[in-house]
């Protein structure tokens, strides 16, 4: 009875033991096919392929980044038909010695009478009458060791030879970037169908070759038994392993070029390099080789390449880029003008207190006009037209 007893009392820990066990078993298990899924060789099939060129292909990435750049750059542009508005301050703090005592001084002469001049050791920051009478007599005014100024300003580019052209020429920049990403897309897609299906062929061509080995193989084995048998002679035997050994370097050949192929498709969709792989294939190609048969005359589809191709509409926004920049070169030929106003916080110089302050609006027009620069827009003018022609050859 009593060893009964004991027995449950041990049950429930035992069963925890083992539970434990279990689970630790059961995860280690799991973890290890983690594990070798995760080295193992990824499987795509071609719409997958594709897909995962979207996201990794660095061409494709690449044409993307450009596109941004040329939003950054149709904004920069576009920001100097654009109003600026400013604010600058200034505070300035002059050391009272540099100013001979801190003061300058100005008397006014009264009856013919003019005071003396006070002494420079003593300051007046305020004016102050000579002679203690009720008229008008000898006053001082010292400057301000601190000044400071606020101004908040406007600013218009009123006309400017560059601005139109330069805003024209982002358009058509950012159309370009938008056609070279269209045109890298089309281009990848292509490259990822051609090297995918060259992945299929060339596991098929390896099959091919294992086929003809075996097929050899069993030549040279029939011919081995009818030379023992006495039927033929030595020469077939020979013919026959001469035929296998030519044979097992397509074979060979085979399997290189599917290694090659995938590795080559493998980049293009831009998969990362796994060191748990080893020399193992990078990715399994999953699908066939179907043939749709398409009937286009080639008129037609010459008509259809240049209607839909993108190579070309980027070619025909290079050259509008271009043309804009002939127009922006003769920028140096034509006037500029600026306007700008605003509103400006002065303080006093002659008082050190900071509600000591003068403020009023400003305003003003600038312009000017190049008469001579030293045949500098000329040299503008003609590089840029002699690349506005280059794109045209291209």
């Amino acid at each position: 009875m009593r060893k009964a007893v004991g027995f449950r009392r041990w049950l429930p820990v035992a069963a925890l033991v083992l539970v434990g066990l279990g689970a630790f078993a059961w995860a280690g298990t799991s973890d290890t096919r983690t594990e070798s899924n995760a080295s193992g060789p990824r499987r795509f099939t071609l719409r997958e392929a594709i897909e995962t060129a979207f996201q990794r292909n660095p061409a494709i990435l690449t044409a993307r980044q450009e596109i941004r750049r040329t939003k950054g750059l149709q904004i920069e542009v576009l920001s100097q038909a654009l109003p600026h508005l400013d604010a600058t301050a200034a505070f300035n703090y002059t050391d009272p010695s540099l100013r001979g005592g801190g003061f300058s001084s100005t008397t006014t002469s009264v009856g013919g009478v003019t005071p003396p001049p006070l002494p420079s050791a003593t300051p007046a920051p305020s004016a102050t009458p000579i002679g203690g009478g009720t008229g008008t007599g000898s006053t001082t005014f010292g400057i301000a060791d601190n000044s400071y100024n606020l101004r908040l300003t406007a600013s218009q580019l009123l006309y400017n030879g560059t601005v139109i052209p330069a805003i024209l020429g982002a358009n058509a920049s950012r159309d370009a970037a938008l056609y070279s990403l269209r045109n890298t897309i089309d281009q990848v897609i292509a490259l990822v169908r051609q090297q995918f299906y060259q992945v299929i062929l060339n596991k098929a061509l390896i099959a091919v070759q294992e086929e003809s080995v075996r097929l050899l193989e069993s030549q040279l084995k029939d011919q081995q038994n009818r030379f023992e048998a006495g039927t033929v002679p030595r020469f077939n035997v020979l013919q026959a392993e001469v035929a296998l050994v030519n044979q097992q370097p397509a074979l060979i050949t085979a399997r290189n070029n599917f290694r090659i192929a995938q590795i080559q498709l493998a980049k293009t969709i831009g998969l990362d390099f796994d060191p748990r792989r080893g020399d193992a294939p990078p990715l399994e190609c999953i699908g066939e080789l179907p043939f749709q048969p398409r009937d286009i005359p080639l008129t037609v589809a010459i008509e259809l390449g240049k209607e839909r191709r993108p190579f070309l509409k980027q070619a025909r926004s290079n050259i509008l880029i271009q043309v804009q920049q002939v127009r922006a070169s003769f920028a140096g030929y034509q006037p500029t003008l600026n306007a700008s106003g605003g509103y400006a916080f002065e303080s006093s110089s002659f008082s050190d207190r900071l509600s000591d302050v003068s403020t009023g609006w400003f305003f003003g027009i600038t312009g000017s006009l190049p008469i001579f620069d030293g045949f500098e827009t000329a040299g503008k003018v003609k590089q840029a037209r002699g690349v506005e022609r280059g794109e045209d050859y291209l």
